[in-house]
């Protein structure tokens, strides 16, 4: 998955949200705005999958600093992210990002030159479990817990959890 554009400064390459679950295995998302992949209230895990480039959505300058987010993947409103054999490399903003009680297994793979590698906003989070066999280099900070800004998809409160 190449090349998306966020609409209206939201925008995700893969998203899956309400209960759903999902694979991915051996995919590439390249150069994709906003966020390439997220989970709302969902089960995702991605298995030998490279996520670069993330960049930035752009945004009306009088509602933010002209441009937000730029994150490889993003678990929200209790959403369960499992990673395996990957690669987040080089996104604007974080690697992975937790919120709302989102949570992420890391195993086998690498965050490498992201502002942020690991953004935790999830109260309580084992920070234990980004740390199998993952190796995090070249990043302006390997683990933040800073507010970031959230899509509105993860603070919809039709959502359970939101």
């Amino acid at each position: 998955i190449t090349g998306t554009r966020a609409l209206e400064g939201e925008g995700f390459a893969a998203v899956i949200n309400t209960g759903a679950t999902a694979r991915l295995t051996r995919a590439r998302l390249v150069d994709n705005e906003a966020f390439s992949a997220g989970a709302f209230n969902a089960s995702l895990t991605l298995s030998e999958t490279e996520i670069t480039g993330t960049t930035p959505a752009r945004c009306d300058p009088r509602q933010c600093d002209g441009t937000l987010y730029g994150t490889a993947v993003l678990s929200a409103i209790g959403a369960s992210v499992e990673l395996r054999g990957f690669s987040l490399r080089g996104n604007a903003l974080c690697g992975v990002q937790l919120a709302s009680a989102g949570t992420v297994d890391l195993h086998d793979g690498e965050v490498v030159g992201n502002t942020i590698g690991v953004n935790v906003q999830t109260d309580d989070f084992d920070v234990s479990r980004l740390e199998d066999g993952v190796t995090y280099a070249g990043n302006a900070r390997d683990l933040d817990s800073a507010e970031l800004p959230l899509p509105e998809l993860a603070l919809d409160p039709a959502l359970p959890g939101g």
